[in-house]
């Protein structure tokens, strides 16, 4: 049995940095990524953390906690009176809505106290557009905004439309 995997967040950024330079059609589908494009991802990881030494099923289940995670987060962000605090990349809420949340979602409960600072970047890779040119991942800005935000601004700009999914922070 492999060693258990010791994800710190300078490999899980790196996993969702790697995940993105690889997220084109070659390598990915709509439905997930190719055989191919998961031999690319673990050796692009492994060379990039020698030390890390991780398998390929490693980082497999570890891009499948992150979505997991990822999706969590935005379910508790669907909530009324919640909201994202961007420069400490938590979820922000009453403690009366929060063991609501967490009654419904126990898995909730760490992020009643954890900071999640891969949110934009998942957010992009898993509800973006899918096979985009690998420079968007590389984009950097004082606040980030994600290209579905944006592009239901953008759409919305014309007709004055302003909706909870499309303010921008």
């Amino acid at each position: 049995m492999a060693n258990r995997a010791r994800w710190m967040m300078k490999y899980e950024k790196g996993l969702v940095d790697i995940l993105h330079e690889n997220n084109t059609s070659h390598y990915r589908t709509q439905n997930g990524w190719r055989t191919e494009g998961w031999r690319k991802i673990v050796r692009d990881f492994n060379v990039r953390y020698p030390e890390a030494k991780f398998s390929k099923m490693q980082i497999q289940e570890h891009e499948t906690q992150l979505k997991k995670d990822y999706k969590l987060i935005k379910s508790i962000l669907q909530r009324d009176g919640v909201s994202w605090d961007q420069s400490a990349s938590m979820v922000r809420t009453t403690d009366e809505i929060w063991d609501d949340i967490i009654e419904d979602m126990p898995k909730a409960r760490k992020y009643q106290s954890k900071s999640f600072p891969l949110l934009d970047s998942l957010e992009l890779l898993f509800d973006g557009e899918h096979l985009h040119p690998p420079h968007r991942a590389h984009m950097h800005s004082h606040t980030t905004y994600s290209w579905k935000r944006l592009r239901r601004a953008v759409l919305c700009a014309d007709t004055f439309c302003f909706t909870k999914t499309n303010m921008l922070l």
